[in-house]
């Protein structure tokens, strides 16, 4: 196996743990939400609104499969953005 593809495969402890600390910060979390709901709002224009791109929907899905990804679990993502769940209650009552 070439080296190149070895280093890619191995685990370095050195670097997950800074890995580990932006993916679980609440700054990357909420980022990561504003980024699927924009991501999701391009998709849905340029698609002409179709109705199984609404970005709401699709925002979500997107989320829940990067969370499934990077194994985060949904309550530490849920806390890092309460800001952002505060802000948004009242504006969808």
């Amino acid at each position: 196996m070439p080296d190149f593809i070895s280093r890619l495969t191995h685990s370095n402890p050195a670097t997950d743990f800074w890995y580990s600390d932006l993916i679980g910060s609440p700054l990357f979390l909420l980022t990561l939400s504003l980024a699927a709901f924009q991501l999701s709002n391009m998709l849905y224009q340029r698609f002409n609104h179709f109705p199984l791109l609404h970005p709401t929907m699709m925002g979500a899905i997107i989320v829940a499969i990067l969370l499934k990804y990077f194994q985060l679990d949904y309550q530490h993502y849920f806390e890092a953005n309460q800001l952002l769940m505060f802000w948004l209650g009242p504006t969808t009552v």
